[in-house]
Parts: structure tokens; sequence; C-alpha cells
């Protein structure tokens, strides 16, 4: 810091006296030409903090990477904002190809009426009934799906989406 005049960050791990490792931040900031300040931190919490983000974000990525079942979220105007990975061993699609785009659009034209309209009626009833439709496939036929899912509402709720699950059915229908 004395030597580039910038200030400095430095984190490091020391053992406590109970046995566990701390986790610590010192930053170091040049006062005058020979003088430095530095005020060290305990940064444990926010480090155990941080490990179980990710850890709980690899678990979660990890269930939606395996699930059989297709993982989707809707968006309040029926955009689905997120897709499992799923998708491309089910219906043939990369996620990214349908994130953002209306989810009747993927749905049989004899069915999508009816979907829209279940759709209204659990967001009314905020109850999430088994609905049975048509899904073109990225190939181009349709595969019979069921899915069921749950709204999601916000702080003040309102609803703002649904999620749900999608499995294929082709072969019982």
């Amino acid at each position: 810091a004395l030597r580039t005049g910038q200030s400095q960050i430095y984190e490091y791990q020391i053992p406590n006296t109970d046995g566990t490792i701390g986790h610590y931040e010192a930053r170091i900031v040049p006062a005058t030409n020979d003088t430095v300040l530095s005020v060290v931190r305990d940064v444990t919490v926010s480090k155990q903090a941080e490990n179980a983000l990710r850890a709980s974000e690899e678990q979660l990525r990890m269930i939606t990477d395996h699930a059989s079942d297709i993982i989707f979220q809707i968006s309040d105007q029926l955009m689905l904002d997120y897709v499992s990975p799923s998708v491309r061993r089910l219906l043939g699609y990369e996620p990214t190809e349908v994130i953002g785009q209306p989810i009747l659009k993927y749905i049989h034209p004899g069915d999508q009426s009816r979907i829209a309209s279940q759709i209204q009626d659990t967001v009314a009833s905020q109850r999430t009934p088994v609905v049975e439709f048509r899904v073109r496939h990225a190939d181009g036929h349709y595969v019979w799906m069921d899915s069921t899912g749950n709204i999601v509402v916000d702080a003040t709720g309102k609803v703002t989406g649904l999620v749900a699950t999608a499995r294929d059915i082709t072969q019982q229908v």
C-alpha cells in the first residue's frame, strides 16, 4: 500500500481457539508517506452464508438438471421465464430457445384456449389442478403431457406467475 499508494484488501483464514477456522478481511490504506491504516474484520459469518448459498444453488441446479419432468416458470403474462434442461430430452428444445417465449406457442392449437382458461382459473382460485394437453416437440409432432404446479405471489399477494412440472404421458393416452 505504501509503494503503490492504493488501498489493498487481503482475505485470510486462521484457526480460532475452539478449533474452527475464522475468516478475516484486512484493509490496508495508505495514511501518509510512511504509515498505513489497517482495519481487520471478522467475515466468518458472511463467508459461511456465501458457502451455504453456493451449496444451495448447486443442489437446486443438480435437482433441476437431473429431474425427469420438465420444471418451468411462467409469468403472469404467460411467458416462459424458466425451463429446466429436461426440456431437451422430452421435447427436443434447448432451454434458451423457449425462455422468453409465450407458453401457448408450444401448446397444440386445439388445447390453447382450454389451457389459457385453466391458467386463469388457477390464478383466480389459487388451486392448481392436473391438466393434460399436447405440446409440440421440436421435430413437429405433439407429445401428450400432464402438468401441475403452484402460483407465485409477491410480498403484496399479487400473482406474478406459476411454477409447475410437466411430464410425458403419451404412452398412457
